[in-house]
């Protein structure tokens, strides 16, 4: 009985987490916008998202890690994608560290103590060929590859859902043509096989 309801929870957090994730690529003129999420045999919090805004031509892109395993770690991820869209909607978020800053306050309000999130949000923009974001205690950087060269982008945050206020800074990216700018949780950069 318990080895079922066990398979059974995870089964429902596999579940939960994949229908976090975007059915599709957002288009934008300029770029090109690829995204997957392959878990590994625990469930776990990783997310990705895009963030559009009618009329506006920026595409906000979030990736993230949430504290927690199994069903905790899947809710928690449910929890964060909710607010992040709630936060990205209000009229005076236009920055990534207006729409960080909020999630982090509904999350430090909501969380448990022993849980948090990191998180890498920002804006990718094809009028000046930016991408401006914050690093919310994400240890994975993101990576630029350009002209055969690779570079950590390195940019250091306070993770979400643990104090509040905090103050996060962003950090903008004059990007190139032929540029390829990689986002991802620690799943990449952890495993030992």
């Amino acid at each position: 009985e318990f080895r079922s309801i066990a398979v059974q929870e995870l089964e429902d957090a596999h579940q939960i987490q994949m229908e976090l994730m975007p059915p599709s690529s957002p288009e934008i003129p300029k770029f090109e916008i690829a995204g997957k999420c392959v878990p590994a045999s625990e469930v776990g919090g990783d997310f990705f998202d895009y963030i559009t805004h009618e009329g506006d031509q920026s595409i906000g892109i979030a990736v993230a890690d949430v504290s927690g395993k199994m069903m905790q770690g899947a809710m928690n991820a449910v929890m964060t994608n909710g607010v992040l869209h709630l936060a990205a909607q209000e009229k005076d978020s236009s920055s990534p560290t207006d729409i960080v800053d909020k999630v982090n306050s509904i999350l430090t309000a909501r969380m448990k103590q022993d849980t948090n999130v990191t998180m890498i949000f920002g804006f990718l923009n094809p009028e000046d060929l930016t991408f401006n974001f914050v690093n919310a205690g994400h240890h994975a950087y993101p990576i630029l590859v350009r002209n055969e060269t690779v570079e950590r982008l390195e940019h250091f945050g306070f993770p979400l859902g643990m104090k509040h206020p905090v103050e996060y800074e962003a950090r903008k990216v004059q990007l190139k043509q032929g540029d390829l700018v990689l986002l991802m949780t620690d799943g990449i950069i952890e495993p030992l096989d």
